[in-house]
């Protein structure tokens, strides 16, 4: 390894768009080599990430057509990162000037919606990286030699950039002090530890700038019942012990403010009617539709349903959304804490503020 790392640096300050001996030659080290090595210790490259051998992914590559700048290969679970462009990997990038090489736990340049992937500002991967810094502060701690930004000084294409903004952390190989390759089998697998903590945590709160999860699984079910299913809707996602437990929080918040409002009798009647709670006191009543999330809320879900019946009953009514739940695994069940409330009511439902996710077409004339 030690050797293919220094001759692919060598290689770099040949770089050129146009495929010629220098760039075939560190094609096949990228695509090829670097991979190969890797997948002479790939069980303990699975163990030490958390995921089954089979889940386990290498791959190399230094642009299809076009030569890119910056070659790289990486390994990555194949369910969480399906693209290089997606999810939280492992990589090996390699500087234009061919001073020095990384191993990185960084973060691909796109973000599932649920209908499809949109790139990512440098801004919003930054923040990705800043989250999971703090994942694996912990573990990072151990290793003088870490740091936390890397430069690639990539010229004539936006990739580096990416790649920069979207770094946690990475190993530094300058050219002429590249550690033994006993080394660098001992590095790759303590940066698989730290993917494996970020994994871990990505599976139990959302990413910063997400889209929150019950919309995403809303799409990906209305997709797959309209058979166009993608794959790609990994990361995080909520159970329905973990759904249960964000709602009832969202719930208890709401019903302490309206208390607090003046509202003495409190009602939960969300199983059996299109609103969640009855509020009456001797001046009237306030139909109350209540909503939690662990993401920023920017939009929720209305069903056909709650929208109909809050027109009906407006100016009667009220709004209350509950953001950035937090949820507790600590306990035999999970169960949720936190939250940032707000209220509107009047509640008046505008169009221009509605979005179809799906519609039911007839076929009968």
């Amino acid at each position: 390894m030690r050797e293919i790392l220094a001759e692919i640096l060598d290689l770099q300050p040949h770089w050129t768009s146009i495929k010629n001996d220098a760039m075939a030659r560190r094609g096949e080290l990228v695509r090829h080599a670097g991979p190969d090595w890797l997948r002479q210790f790939s069980a303990d490259l699975a163990n030490a990430i958390g995921i089954p051998i089979e889940d386990l992914g290498l791959e190399g590559r230094d642009g299809t057509g076009p030569k890119t700048e910056v070659p790289w290969f990486r390994f990555y679970s194949k369910e969480r990162s399906p693209s290089a462009t997606i999810g939280w990997y492992c990589v090996y990038l390699f500087d234009t000037d061919g001073h020095r090489a990384f191993l990185t736990l960084g973060h691909g340049s796109t973000d599932w919606t649920g209908v499809d992937f949109k790139p990512r500002p440098h801004a919003e991967l930054a923040a990705l990286a800043d989250w999971a810094r703090e994942k694996v502060s912990h573990r990072v701690g151990s290793r003088a030699d870490m740091v936390s930004t890397i430069t690639l000084n990539s010229r004539r294409s936006n990739l580096g950039p990416s790649y920069e903004a979207g770094t946690v952390c990475a190993l530094v190989y300058e050219r002429e002090a590249i550690p033994t390759t006993g080394q660098l089998r001992d590095d790759a697998l303590f940066m698989a530890t730290l993917l494996h903590e970020v994994y871990g945590a990505e599976a139990s709160e959302p990413l910063p700038g997400a889209a929150a999860p019950e919309i995403v699984e809303l799409y990906e079910a209305t997709e797959k019942a309209a058979g166009k299913a993608r794959r790609g809707g990994q990361g995080f996602r909520l159970t329905a012990e973990q759904r249960r437990a964000v709602e009832l929080r969202a719930m208890e918040l709401a019903k302490a403010h309206l208390i607090g409002l003046g509202w003495p009798n409190v009602k939960d009647v969300s199983g059996r009617e299109s609103f969640d709670l009855h509020c009456s006191s001797d001046d009237g009543e306030l139909f109350v539709e209540v909503k939690g999330t662990t993401s920023d809320g920017e939009s929720i879900i209305l069903t056909k349903n709650e929208v109909a019946f809050h027109r009906d009953t407006w100016p009667r009514n009220a709004l209350i959304v509950v953001t950035a739940i937090i949820l507790d695994h600590s306990g035999e069940r999970p169960s949720a804490r936190g939250g940032s409330l707000s209220m509107v009511s009047p509640w008046e439902i505008e169009d221009d503020r509605l979005a179809p996710i799906s519609f039911l077409y007839s076929m009968v004339e």
